[in-house]
């Protein structure tokens, strides 16, 4: 299923000179039947973010905002599609982090810290904050590969941002032709 709309960014570069980026996002998810439970269970997902070079120059704040909103979209989608007469229960996040992806594999860094961006839903049980700095610790200091390695293939979702701003959930049968086409064979701008 696809979904669309407009995301408010500084204005981008003309379409020729447009280069690509991409965000490598970690976000935390619960069953929300039991988010307030003390014995929850919680899932790190890794997902993709394929934006115009003017997201670079956006404050974290801001392409966090994005992020968020993005993230949401596909959870109410991927809620809407799971749902049938008999079960009608959700994951939700509660939790992100992100990075900006280079061309090269990244080496652990163990020590480094997460300062995780949180959901609302984050406040319905106290555990969550915990959880969302171990499972973005681990993440952030674990090595992780780059563009060169076609990180985005394991990708649990990914979008696309256009130069329009207009967004796109890609479908899993699409993802290897956008990531060709805007990572494989060119070098984009900071990557």
């Amino acid at each position: 299923m696809k979904s669309s709309t407009s995301i408010a960014v500084a204005p981008t570069n003309d379409r020729e000179g447009t280069r690509w980026e991409l965000l490598r996002v970690w976000h935390l998810e619960a069953m929300e039947c039991v988010i307030e439970s003390p014995a929850l269970a919680s899932f790190a997902r890794t997902s993709y973010i394929s934006t115009p070079t003017c997201w670079r120059d956006l404050p974290p704040r801001q392409v966090a905002t994005r992020i968020e909103h993005l993230l949401h979209a596909h959870y109410r989608i991927r809620a809407a599609t799971l749902r049938t007469p008999e079960v009608d229960e959700r994951m939700v996040p509660f939790a992100f982090d992100f990075e900006w992806t280079t061309r090269a594999d990244i080496p652990a860094t163990p020590g480094v810290r997460s300062d995780p961006w949180m959901f609302p839903y984050a406040n319905r049980n106290p555990r969550l904050s915990e959880i969302a700095s171990n499972e973005l610790d681990a993440r952030l200091q674990g090595a992780r590969p780059g563009i060169e390695s076609r990180c985005y293939r394991d990708a649990f979702e990914a979008f696309r941002v256009d130069e329009d701003d207009s967004w796109h959930i890609i479908d899993w049968r699409e993802r290897a032709s956008l990531f060709a086409s805007r990572y494989e064979g060119k070098i984009s701008h900071g990557l």
